[in-house]
């Protein structure tokens, strides 16, 4: 009986590794057809467009607004929210947009990142400037192309 009870178990395990196997080389098989028939294309990006060191060394600047200077006074956190979700809700906006850097201090707003072109970073800047408890906005949003 103990001989019995050890081989089911083991016949499970077995199975359970069939299964496994047989998951895993459809998924390698799926996979392999979506490569051939969706190729994925490289774009290749110079080492210039990839260099930020002239951000970076704005950054390096103890004047500097970065993350690290983000109020947590509920007031501010509190309007970075209501900024945030203004410009998360504005459709028109590209992901990018979507996705700046958004710092608050006493009512202070610092705008950063990379936006698609110069109408969304006005566009952005005024959508911030229309929110309650802004006392003034640093826009420093950087246009990434010329649409």
């Amino acid at each position: 009986m103990h001989t019995s009870i050890n081989m089911q178990k083991k016949m499970m395990g077995l199975t359970l590794a069939l299964a496994c196997s047989a998951v895993w080389a459809a998924e390698t098989q799926d996979s392999q057809v979506r490569r051939e028939t969706h190729p994925v294309s490289i774009t290749e990006t110079s080492v210039a467009d990839a260099n930020n060191t002239a951000i970076n060394n704005r950054d390096d600047n103890d004047a500097a607004v970065t993350s690290q200077t983000q109020s947590n006074d509920a007031a501010d956190i509190e309007l970075l929210a209501s900024i945030r979700q203004q410009i998360v809700e504005e459709d028109t906006l590209s992901t990018s947009a979507h996705n700046i850097k958004i710092l608050t201090n006493k009512g202070a707003v610092t705008l950063r990142g990379p936006v698609n072109s110069a109408m969304e970073k006005d566009k952005v800047g005024k959508l911030v400037e229309n929110i309650t408890g802004v006392a003034s906005i640093d826009n420093q949003l950087d246009v990434t192309s010329t649409n």
